[in-house]
């Protein structure tokens, strides 16, 4: 019966190891990095038609119109400006060479122009008064 328990406690002691063992190795590789780059790819198409490509962190800038899965020539450059709206129902910023976090969902038209004296330090834009 001595024989029966020692082997029994030797077994479950293994068991248990190789379950911490299989445990510390499934967390070292689903880290929330390694999650976010599994959603890396073209996204779209937007209502302008083409697709864009997401890193798995953020928008590159580059884009694929025509649909054959391989970045498009460059563009010229959109001049900075509120452009939309777009699915959200918002108006967002581009800045002239990316977008920013600037969103206006408040649709009414503009009363005043463009406010320079209210640039934000730190932003490189201007805000709008109204």
């Amino acid at each position: 019966m001595r024989i029966g328990m020692e082997y029994r406690r030797r077994f479950f002691a293994a068991v248990t190891r190789a379950l911490v063992v299989l445990a510390i190795l499934t967390t070292a590789t689903t880290g929330s990095a390694h999650a976010q780059e599994d959603f890396y790819g073209w996204y779209g198409p937007y209502d302008d038609g083409c697709d864009y490509w997401w890193d798995g962190f953020q928008w590159t800038g580059d884009v694929d119109c025509n649909g054959d899965g391989y970045t498009d020539a460059p563009q010229t450059s959109y001049a900075a400006g509120w452009y939309g709206p777009y699915d959200d129902g918002c108006n967002h910023w581009w800045d002239g060479y990316q977008w920013t976090y600037d969103v206006d969902c408040d649709l009414e038209p503009l009363t005043k122009p463009w406010n320079w004296a209210c640039i934000v330090p730190g932003h490189e834009h201007a805000t709008r008064s109204r």
